[in-house]
Protein backbone atom coordinates (compact mmCIF):
# COMPACT_ATOMS: atom_id res chain seq x y z
CA UNK A 1 0.00 0.00 0.00
CA UNK A 2 1.67 3.31 -1.45
CA UNK A 3 0.21 6.46 -0.37
CA UNK A 4 -0.14 8.89 2.13
CA UNK A 5 -2.53 8.72 5.58
CA UNK A 6 -3.13 11.33 8.03
CA UNK A 7 -4.75 10.67 11.45
CA UNK A 8 -6.56 12.89 13.61
CA UNK A 9 -6.38 12.06 16.91
CA UNK A 10 -3.59 11.56 19.19
CA UNK A 11 -5.28 9.18 21.87
CA UNK A 12 -4.69 5.65 22.36
CA UNK A 13 -6.56 4.66 18.91
CA UNK A 14 -4.67 6.97 16.94
CA UNK A 15 -1.49 6.05 18.21
CA UNK A 16 -2.61 1.93 17.49
CA UNK A 17 -3.81 3.19 13.80
CA UNK A 18 -0.52 4.87 12.99
CA UNK A 19 1.55 1.53 14.55
CA UNK A 20 -0.97 -0.90 12.57
CA UNK A 21 -0.39 1.10 9.51
CA UNK A 22 3.41 1.50 9.85
CA UNK A 23 3.86 -2.07 10.52
CA UNK A 24 1.87 -3.53 7.73
CA UNK A 25 2.69 -1.25 5.19
CA UNK A 26 5.98 -0.15 5.15
CA UNK A 27 6.22 2.01 1.93
CA UNK A 28 2.72 4.17 3.44
CA UNK A 29 3.24 7.80 5.17
CA UNK A 30 1.59 8.35 7.75
CA UNK A 31 1.01 11.24 10.08
CA UNK A 32 -0.38 12.24 13.11
CA UNK A 33 -2.43 15.51 14.17
CA UNK A 34 -3.15 15.95 17.55
CA UNK A 35 -4.55 19.47 19.26
CA UNK A 36 -2.83 19.09 21.91
CA UNK A 37 -0.42 16.81 23.26
CA UNK A 38 -0.43 13.05 22.68
CA UNK A 39 -2.39 11.15 25.15
CA UNK A 40 -4.09 14.34 26.94
CA UNK A 41 -7.61 13.98 26.24
CA UNK A 42 -9.71 10.71 27.00
CA UNK A 43 -6.50 8.42 27.06
CA UNK A 44 -5.16 10.08 29.91
CA UNK A 45 -7.85 9.78 32.29
CA UNK A 46 -8.40 6.41 30.87
CA UNK A 47 -8.45 3.69 33.48
CA UNK A 48 -6.82 1.03 31.28
CA UNK A 49 -8.28 -2.47 31.80
CA UNK A 50 -8.82 -4.70 29.78
CA UNK A 51 -11.63 -7.23 30.76
CA UNK A 52 -12.03 -10.91 28.45
CA UNK A 53 -15.52 -10.12 27.26
CA UNK A 54 -18.30 -8.43 25.16
CA UNK A 55 -21.55 -8.10 25.35
CA UNK A 56 -22.20 -8.31 21.88
CA UNK A 57 -20.46 -11.04 19.21
CA UNK A 58 -18.31 -8.32 17.49
CA UNK A 59 -16.74 -6.74 20.56
CA UNK A 60 -16.31 -10.07 22.12
CA UNK A 61 -14.05 -10.99 18.71
CA UNK A 62 -12.30 -7.38 18.81
CA UNK A 63 -11.63 -7.88 22.59
CA UNK A 64 -9.91 -11.27 21.78
CA UNK A 65 -8.33 -10.20 19.31
CA UNK A 66 -6.56 -6.88 21.24
CA UNK A 67 -5.93 -9.21 23.97
CA UNK A 68 -3.57 -11.40 22.32
CA UNK A 69 -2.45 -8.51 20.46
CA UNK A 70 -1.18 -6.68 23.60
CA UNK A 71 0.01 -9.83 24.77
CA UNK A 72 2.83 -10.58 21.92
CA UNK A 73 3.29 -6.87 22.08
CA UNK A 74 4.08 -7.60 25.94
CA UNK A 75 6.27 -10.50 25.17
CA UNK A 76 8.09 -8.94 22.33
CA UNK A 77 8.96 -5.71 24.64
CA UNK A 78 8.93 -6.56 28.31
CA UNK A 79 8.89 -2.75 28.58
CA UNK A 80 5.41 -2.43 27.06
CA UNK A 81 3.62 -0.98 30.74
CA UNK A 82 1.06 -3.81 30.63
CA UNK A 83 0.60 -5.61 33.64
CA UNK A 84 -1.75 -9.20 34.37
CA UNK A 85 -4.39 -8.98 36.71
CA UNK A 86 -6.90 -11.07 38.58
CA UNK A 87 -9.92 -10.65 38.32
CA UNK A 88 -13.04 -11.30 40.26
CA UNK A 89 -17.07 -11.34 38.45
CA UNK A 90 -19.73 -10.39 40.84
CA UNK A 91 -23.40 -11.10 39.32
CA UNK A 92 -26.86 -11.84 40.93
CA UNK A 93 -28.98 -12.18 37.77
CA UNK A 94 -26.46 -14.07 35.73
CA UNK A 95 -24.72 -17.76 36.22
CA UNK A 96 -22.18 -19.27 34.70
CA UNK A 97 -23.36 -20.55 31.52
CA UNK A 98 -24.66 -17.24 30.74
CA UNK A 99 -21.63 -15.38 31.72
CA UNK A 100 -19.26 -17.88 29.66
CA UNK A 101 -21.39 -16.55 25.83
CA UNK A 102 -20.19 -13.08 27.06
CA UNK A 103 -16.52 -13.64 28.60
CA UNK A 104 -13.72 -14.73 26.33
CA UNK A 105 -11.92 -16.33 29.25
CA UNK A 106 -13.31 -20.06 31.60
CA UNK A 107 -14.81 -18.51 34.98
CA UNK A 108 -14.41 -20.59 37.80
CA UNK A 109 -16.37 -20.32 40.96
CA UNK A 110 -14.90 -18.74 44.21
CA UNK A 111 -15.85 -19.02 47.92
CA UNK A 112 -17.77 -15.95 48.75
CA UNK A 113 -15.36 -16.26 52.72
CA UNK A 114 -12.64 -15.58 51.13
CA UNK A 115 -13.53 -12.18 49.51
CA UNK A 116 -12.40 -8.80 51.70
CA UNK A 117 -15.61 -8.03 54.01
CA UNK A 118 -15.04 -4.27 52.71
CA UNK A 119 -16.57 -5.96 49.17
CA UNK A 120 -17.87 -9.09 50.05
CA UNK A 121 -21.30 -9.36 48.73
CA UNK A 122 -24.26 -8.22 51.05
CA UNK A 123 -26.77 -10.12 48.82
CA UNK A 124 -26.94 -13.80 49.34
CA UNK A 125 -28.09 -14.46 45.61
CA UNK A 126 -24.37 -13.06 44.43
CA UNK A 127 -22.13 -15.61 43.23
CA UNK A 128 -18.64 -14.41 42.88
CA UNK A 129 -16.02 -16.29 39.53
CA UNK A 130 -12.31 -15.53 38.87
CA UNK A 131 -11.99 -15.06 35.23
CA UNK A 132 -8.30 -14.91 33.32
CA UNK A 133 -6.49 -12.89 31.32
CA UNK A 134 -7.67 -9.72 32.49
CA UNK A 135 -4.72 -7.07 32.49
CA UNK A 136 -3.92 -3.13 33.26
CA UNK A 137 -1.93 -0.66 31.45
CA UNK A 138 -0.65 2.57 32.32
CA UNK A 139 -2.40 3.92 28.90
CA UNK A 140 -0.11 7.71 28.71
CA UNK A 141 3.15 5.36 28.99
CA UNK A 142 1.92 2.94 26.50
CA UNK A 143 1.22 6.00 23.48
CA UNK A 144 4.91 7.35 24.55
CA UNK A 145 5.87 3.64 24.10
CA UNK A 146 4.16 4.19 20.75
CA UNK A 147 5.84 7.39 20.07
CA UNK A 148 8.96 6.15 20.61
CA UNK A 149 9.09 2.78 18.53
CA UNK A 150 7.43 4.87 15.68
CA UNK A 151 9.57 8.02 16.10
CA UNK A 152 11.85 7.62 12.77
CA UNK A 153 8.61 6.86 10.58
CA UNK A 154 6.14 8.83 11.88
CA UNK A 155 5.37 12.24 11.62
CA UNK A 156 3.38 14.31 13.95
CA UNK A 157 2.13 17.80 14.36
CA UNK A 158 0.88 18.69 17.80
CA UNK A 159 -1.03 21.53 19.08
CA UNK A 160 -2.84 21.53 14.97
CA UNK A 161 -6.56 22.22 15.35
CA UNK A 162 -8.57 21.26 12.18
CA UNK A 163 -11.31 24.32 11.16
CA UNK A 164 -12.16 22.37 7.99
CA UNK A 165 -12.21 18.63 5.57
CA UNK A 166 -12.14 19.38 2.33
CA UNK A 167 -12.38 16.57 -0.56
CA UNK A 168 -10.79 16.60 -3.81
CA UNK A 169 -10.72 14.40 -7.13
CA UNK A 170 -7.48 13.08 -6.26
CA UNK A 171 -7.69 13.97 -2.20
CA UNK A 172 -8.28 15.22 0.89
CA UNK A 173 -6.93 18.71 1.91
CA UNK A 174 -7.01 19.89 5.96
CA UNK A 175 -7.19 23.46 6.80
CA UNK A 176 -6.18 23.82 10.37
CA UNK A 177 -7.05 27.24 12.25
CA UNK A 178 -3.57 28.17 12.21
CA UNK A 179 -4.06 28.46 7.90
CA UNK A 180 -2.06 25.54 7.38
CA UNK A 181 -3.55 23.47 4.35
CA UNK A 182 -2.35 19.55 4.49
CA UNK A 183 -3.21 17.09 1.85
CA UNK A 184 -3.54 12.84 1.78
CA UNK A 185 -4.79 10.41 -0.24
CA UNK A 186 -6.91 9.06 3.23
CA UNK A 187 -7.40 10.86 6.38
CA UNK A 188 -8.62 8.38 9.62
CA UNK A 189 -10.90 10.63 11.82
CA UNK A 190 -10.07 9.22 15.76
CA UNK A 191 -11.51 12.16 17.55
CA UNK A 192 -12.90 10.80 20.52
CA UNK A 193 -15.12 12.44 22.30
CA UNK A 194 -14.42 15.57 20.33
CA UNK A 195 -16.21 13.15 17.74
CA UNK A 196 -19.20 15.78 16.96
CA UNK A 197 -17.36 18.96 16.66
CA UNK A 198 -18.06 20.90 14.17
CA UNK A 199 -15.41 20.43 12.31
CA UNK A 200 -16.52 16.90 12.17
CA UNK A 201 -19.99 16.94 12.07
CA UNK A 202 -21.05 16.50 8.40
CA UNK A 203 -19.33 13.54 8.42
CA UNK A 204 -20.15 12.15 12.14
CA UNK A 205 -23.62 13.75 12.55
CA UNK A 206 -25.39 10.00 11.00
CA UNK A 207 -23.07 7.61 12.78
CA UNK A 208 -25.80 7.84 15.89
CA UNK A 209 -23.06 8.82 18.27
CA UNK A 210 -23.42 10.44 21.97
CA UNK A 211 -21.65 11.54 24.11
CA UNK A 212 -21.18 10.34 27.92
CA UNK A 213 -19.96 12.35 30.49
CA UNK A 214 -17.65 9.36 32.50
CA UNK A 215 -16.81 9.50 36.22
CA UNK A 216 -14.45 7.52 38.53
CA UNK A 217 -14.35 7.96 42.15
CA UNK A 218 -11.18 6.97 44.30
CA UNK A 219 -11.91 5.43 47.29
CA UNK A 220 -9.73 3.94 50.51
CA UNK A 221 -8.86 0.53 49.99
CA UNK A 222 -9.34 -0.52 52.77
CA UNK A 223 -8.34 -4.01 52.04
CA UNK A 224 -5.22 -2.83 50.72
CA UNK A 225 -5.27 -5.25 47.69
CA UNK A 226 -3.20 -4.94 45.38
CA UNK A 227 -3.52 -7.10 41.82
CA UNK A 228 -7.23 -7.97 41.95
CA UNK A 229 -10.16 -6.00 40.11
CA UNK A 230 -13.56 -6.66 41.02
CA UNK A 231 -16.17 -6.20 38.18
CA UNK A 232 -19.74 -6.03 39.11
CA UNK A 233 -21.03 -7.24 36.13
CA UNK A 234 -24.86 -6.34 37.14
CA UNK A 235 -24.18 -2.56 37.68
CA UNK A 236 -21.77 -1.92 34.65
CA UNK A 237 -19.09 -0.88 37.39
CA UNK A 238 -15.72 -1.78 39.04
CA UNK A 239 -12.94 -1.63 41.43
CA UNK A 240 -9.17 -0.93 40.11
CA UNK A 241 -6.68 -0.86 42.54
CA UNK A 242 -4.51 2.20 42.63
CA UNK A 243 -1.17 3.98 43.72
CA UNK A 244 0.30 0.25 44.86
CA UNK A 245 -3.05 -0.98 46.74
CA UNK A 246 -3.87 2.20 48.49
CA UNK A 247 -6.35 3.36 46.50
CA UNK A 248 -9.60 2.37 44.48
CA UNK A 249 -10.69 3.37 41.54
CA UNK A 250 -14.50 2.75 41.31
CA UNK A 251 -15.62 3.49 37.94
CA UNK A 252 -19.46 3.23 37.74
CA UNK A 253 -22.08 4.00 34.66
CA UNK A 254 -23.14 8.07 34.93
CA UNK A 255 -25.91 8.51 33.22
CA UNK A 256 -25.33 12.20 31.98
CA UNK A 257 -25.73 12.38 28.01
CA UNK A 258 -25.03 15.21 25.40
CA UNK A 259 -21.69 16.30 26.53
CA UNK A 260 -18.79 17.62 25.62
CA UNK A 261 -15.07 17.89 26.46
CA UNK A 262 -15.49 21.64 27.09
CA UNK A 263 -18.46 20.66 29.84
CA UNK A 264 -15.98 18.06 31.38
CA UNK A 265 -13.30 19.74 33.42
CA UNK A 266 -12.14 16.94 35.30
CA UNK A 267 -14.00 18.06 38.89
CA UNK A 268 -16.30 15.66 40.54
CA UNK A 269 -19.72 17.42 41.14
CA UNK A 270 -22.05 16.62 44.15
CA UNK A 271 -24.03 14.94 41.50
CA UNK A 272 -21.48 12.74 40.51
CA UNK A 273 -21.10 11.78 43.89
CA UNK A 274 -24.64 11.26 44.26
CA UNK A 275 -24.92 8.77 41.76
CA UNK A 276 -21.53 6.77 43.00
CA UNK A 277 -22.52 6.34 46.26
CA UNK A 278 -26.28 5.43 44.95
CA UNK A 279 -23.94 2.32 43.21
CA UNK A 280 -22.00 1.54 45.84
CA UNK A 281 -24.85 0.99 48.12
CA UNK A 282 -25.11 -1.91 46.17
CA UNK A 283 -21.99 -3.47 45.38
CA UNK A 284 -19.77 -2.10 48.50
CA UNK A 285 -22.00 -0.32 50.87
CA UNK A 286 -19.27 -0.68 53.39
CA UNK A 287 -17.04 1.53 51.25
CA UNK A 288 -20.15 4.38 51.39
CA UNK A 289 -17.51 6.34 53.41
CA UNK A 290 -14.47 6.20 51.86
CA UNK A 291 -14.93 8.64 49.11
CA UNK A 292 -11.46 10.71 48.66
CA UNK A 293 -12.27 12.51 45.30
CA UNK A 294 -12.43 11.11 42.02
CA UNK A 295 -12.08 12.21 38.07
CA UNK A 296 -14.41 13.34 35.52
CA UNK A 297 -14.37 13.00 31.26
CA UNK A 298 -16.29 12.22 28.43
CA UNK A 299 -16.02 10.02 25.89
CA UNK A 300 -18.22 8.83 22.39
CA UNK A 301 -20.24 5.88 22.56
CA UNK A 302 -21.98 4.01 19.48
CA UNK A 303 -25.85 2.99 19.16
CA UNK A 304 -24.63 -0.64 19.17
CA UNK A 305 -22.49 -1.11 21.37
CA UNK A 306 -19.33 -2.05 19.16
CA UNK A 307 -17.01 0.44 17.96
CA UNK A 308 -17.50 2.39 14.47
CA UNK A 309 -14.82 1.43 11.66
CA UNK A 310 -16.44 2.81 8.31
CA UNK A 311 -15.93 4.72 5.26
CA UNK A 312 -17.33 7.83 5.34
CA UNK A 313 -17.37 8.31 1.34
CA UNK A 314 -17.59 6.41 -1.15
CA UNK A 315 -14.33 6.54 -2.48
CA UNK A 316 -12.78 5.32 0.71
CA UNK A 317 -10.79 8.88 1.63
CA UNK A 318 -12.26 9.32 4.93
CA UNK A 319 -12.89 6.66 7.39
CA UNK A 320 -13.87 7.38 11.02
CA UNK A 321 -12.36 5.10 13.60
CA UNK A 322 -13.86 5.32 17.40
CA UNK A 323 -17.03 5.45 19.55
CA UNK A 324 -15.64 2.64 21.30
CA UNK A 325 -18.11 3.04 24.23
CA UNK A 326 -15.57 3.76 26.91
CA UNK A 327 -12.95 0.81 25.41
CA UNK A 328 -11.02 2.90 23.70
CA UNK A 329 -7.58 0.97 24.98
CA UNK A 330 -9.23 -2.34 25.26
CA UNK A 331 -10.31 -2.77 22.00
CA UNK A 332 -7.73 -0.45 20.11
CA UNK A 333 -5.50 -3.18 18.43
CA UNK A 334 -8.92 -4.37 16.70
CA UNK A 335 -10.20 -0.86 15.88
CA UNK A 336 -6.39 -0.42 14.28
CA UNK A 337 -7.18 -3.70 12.38
CA UNK A 338 -10.18 -2.95 10.97
CA UNK A 339 -9.07 0.39 9.91
CA UNK A 340 -5.99 -1.39 7.85
CA UNK A 341 -8.28 -3.07 5.95
CA UNK A 342 -10.20 -0.10 4.51
CA UNK A 343 -7.24 1.85 4.18
CA UNK A 344 -5.79 -1.40 1.95
CA UNK A 345 -9.03 -1.83 0.21
CA UNK A 346 -9.21 1.86 -1.13
CA UNK A 347 -5.63 1.61 -2.26
CA UNK A 348 -6.53 -0.97 -4.40
CA UNK A 349 -8.90 1.56 -5.99
CA UNK A 350 -6.77 4.03 -7.86
CA UNK A 351 -3.52 6.02 -7.74
CA UNK A 352 -1.56 8.30 -4.93
CA UNK A 353 -2.38 11.88 -6.04
CA UNK A 354 1.34 11.81 -5.44
CA UNK A 355 1.75 9.93 -8.21
CA UNK A 356 -1.24 11.87 -10.71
Amino acid sequence: MKQSIIIIGGGIIGYSVASMLLENSPSCSVTLIEQDLPATGASARSAGLHFPLGRNERVREMSLFSERYYRNLKAEHPEVPITPLSLRVHSTKHDAETLATIFTSPLTRMDRDVLPSAIAPSDAATSVWAVEHAQVADVPALVRFYCGRMADRLQTRFGLKISAIREAEDCVELITQDGQSLRADQIVLCPGPWALEPEFTSYTQDLGIRIKRVVALHLENRANVQAVADLFFDDDAFFLPLENGGKYLFSFTRTQWGVSPQDCHGRITPQDVDQGLEVLAKVAPNLRSATLGGQVFCDAYSSTGAPIVKSLTENGRIIFAGAANGSGYRLAPAIARDVLQLAEAYSTMGLSYEDL
